[in-house]
């Protein structure tokens, strides 16, 4: 059922219609005028921080400006002969994708590279099972947005291939991560390392779309060689 409510208004002459409308006119001008002036504050203020990002070679996020990266590739030994550094391998096989450096007339045996977290894991079984081995460490400074972008491709990169190293997992997909690579910023060819960013996205760019076991000690060697410009000495 439906109810009318009684109205117990008087009814109004026509001037208090004229002012009623006037003053709500005013009223409506007043809020359109605040609201359109925080819209293009807003802008003005996001535009701003654009074009102070776009011109800063700085990058903003806290989490890396200031801090240095640093990943470790861990060591089974250098060997003049190619027979000893084969053997190694086949030891190390069991506990990842090993493979060997040609450095000169050495051969260098290296049973990967891993994030810090992933290292001290592996690290603690081969120290348990008393496996000679030794660490060689990369930093890399993030002091510009050249430098933290390799931070990330790389770390990006190695999550991937410590993942496919595990035993259960038989091929991860690198779609996604060749994505996300192609969509990172430009940076200005002036930095020190560009041409180290340009091989690595380059390298990211030519992955197949799937990384199985067997493949995955040749992608570390490519990221080996290329790590070597940020060896801590």
């Amino acid at each position: 059922m439906k109810f009318i409510k009684k109205n117990n208004n008087k009814q109004m002459g026509p001037f208090f219609y004229i002012v009623l409308v006037l003053s709500l006119t005013l009223l409506l001008s007043l809020i359109s005028g605040s609201i359109l002036a925080k819209v293009l504050l807003k802008d003005s203020n996001v535009k701003t921080k654009s074009i102070e990002e776009n011109n800063s070679q700085d990058v903003s996020s806290d989490n890396n400006t200031g801090n240095t990266y640093t990943y470790i590739a861990i060591q089974g030994g250098l060997f003049k002969e190619p027979e000893n550094a084969d053997k190694i391998i086949v030891m190390l096989s069991k506990y990842g994708e090993p493979f060997i450096s040609k450095e000169e007339d050495n051969n260098r045996v290296l049973l990967g590279i891993f994030t810090e977290e992933n290292y001290n894991s592996l690290k603690t079984i081969l120290d348990e099972e008393k496996i000679a081995n030794s660490k060689m460490t990369f930093e890399i400074a993030n002091d510009n947005i050249c430098n933290q972008e390799i931070s990330e491709i790389v770390d990006a990169y190695l999550q991937i291939l410590n993942k496919a190293s595990e035993e259960e997992i038989e091929a991860i997909k690198t779609d996604e991560f060749k994505a996300w690579v192609s969509s990172l910023e430009k940076v200005d060819d002036d930095f020190e390392y560009y041409s180290i960013l340009e091989e690595l996205k380059d390298n990211c760019s030519n992955l197949k779309e799937t990384i199985n076991k067997e493949e995955v000690s040749s992608y570390y060697l490519e990221l080996y060689k290329i790590s070597l410009n940020f060896k801590n000495k």
